[in-house]
């Protein structure tokens, strides 16, 4: 797809189903991820079953269940935790912004980086890290419809408010909407196999702000190109 085509529109992959709430949209199948099946499923079910519970202890509970570790010994000392979704969003999140960070701050970590599919992080990073207690808390952008796609507009103002990752199409990629069953999507790649010349103005703005790029959802031949 060349810059500035127009992409066939298709519903948006963080969808409100009717009457029953914010359905969470699956994770990019290119590359699969390691270990899926019914234990991986059975496992992921038990925990976000506790965290429902907003119960520490059920959340142990059932992390012993599946023969993990509990969560009271794992030892968070100087960790940085640089992919953490937090609340508020369109999708039920376990936490919000300052919640998670004070209670990240008590687990003694070093930071954490907060994103979101469809907003910028870096201006709520700011103010969560006002009450964090000496943890450094970061945000960033992902490049998704929301906020206009492939955009080195909306980067250049997120760098300056303090971004210090920047994504590429997650939710809105078009390798995650073929997974989906959707149409349309965002791509990096033009006819000829190269990145868009969009991509690389991204590039330089990431560059100049030493900034990191995440490239979300892509396809492997498109994060390679």
């Amino acid at each position: 797809m060349n810059a500035g085509e127009a992409r066939p529109p298709g519903p948006p992959s963080w969808r409100i189903s009717q009457g029953k709430g914010p359905t969470p949209a699956r994770p990019a199948p290119d590359p699969p991820w390691e270990g899926d099946g019914p234990w991986r499923t059975e496992s992921l079910a038990l925990i976000h079953g506790a965290r429902a519970s907003c119960s520490a202890q059920a959340i142990d509970d059932s992390l012993k269940d599946i023969g993990l570790m509990p969560m009271a010994d794992v030892n968070l000392a100087g960790l940085i935790d640089m992919h953490v979704h937090t609340a508020p969003d369109v999708v039920p999140r376990y936490a919000d912004d300052l919640d998670t960070a004070r209670t990240a701050a008590a687990a003694g970590m070093r930071a954490i980086l907060i994103k979101s599919h469809i907003t910028l992080t870096a201006d709520r990073a700011t103010m969560a890290e006002r009450v964090a207690g000496g943890l450094r808390v970061f945000g960033g952008l992902a490049l998704n419809d929301a906020v206009g796609g492939l955009n080195p507009c909306a980067v250049e103002v997120a760098l300056r408010l303090g971004a210090r990752e920047i994504w590429l199409p997650t939710f809105d990629a078009a390798n995650y909407r073929r997974w989906e069953g959707q149409p349309g999507g965002i791509g990096v790649l033009g006819g000829d196999g190269r990145l868009l010349p969009v991509v690389h103005d991204i590039l330089d703005l990431l560059h100049a702000g030493e900034a990191i790029l995440g490239t979300g959802h892509l396809s492997v031949e498109e994060t390679f190109a």
